[in-house]
């Protein structure tokens, strides 16, 4: 696995620090996009929201733990993420799981973007400051000595 692959690479004394976005139930509005993402593009929510799949913390320890780590800590974090006008965010949210997503790959991404952009409007609007989408993303961080 990933985990034991870093694991193995570190020295004796080494550590990993991995974060993990915490799931959508503590990303609003990224809960919201999925959805809409979701339904727009009929895709599956549990595909569309991949990137919010592994916000578990336990599980994440439970990983680290397996591929052989001594010790792990799990530490909740939060950042204030600024994105760019709604427009353009809900484009490169868009455009970003079509580049990991094979189920996002034959999408028209104007008609698309215009379309989810169109339906969140009012909750976009809520996000935005300054023409710029500011949200608070709340993670997992684990730091896992060997």
């Amino acid at each position: 696995t990933g985990a034991s692959e870093m694991r193995r690479v570190l020295t004796s004394s080494g550590r990993a620090i991995v974060a993990c976005w915490k799931s959508l139930e503590h990303q609003a509005l990224f809960q919201q996009l999925v959805e809409t993402q979701s339904r727009q593009l009929d895709i599956p929510i549990e595909k569309a929201g991949m990137p919010f799949s592994f916000g578990d913390p336990d599980a994440l320890k439970t990983t680290l733990e397996d591929a052989g780590f001594e010790t792990v800590e799990i530490v909740e974090h939060e950042i204030t993420a600024r994105f760019p006008e709604p427009g353009e965010f809900v484009r490169r949210m868009t455009a970003a799981a079509a580049a990991v997503m094979p189920q996002f790959t034959a999408i028209d991404l104007d008609h698309a973007t215009a379309s989810i952009t169109n339906i969140l409007a009012p909750v976009l609007a809520h996000y935005t400051k300054d023409d710029h989408v500011v949200i608070t993303m709340k993670t997992n961080v684990a730091i896992a000595k060997r």
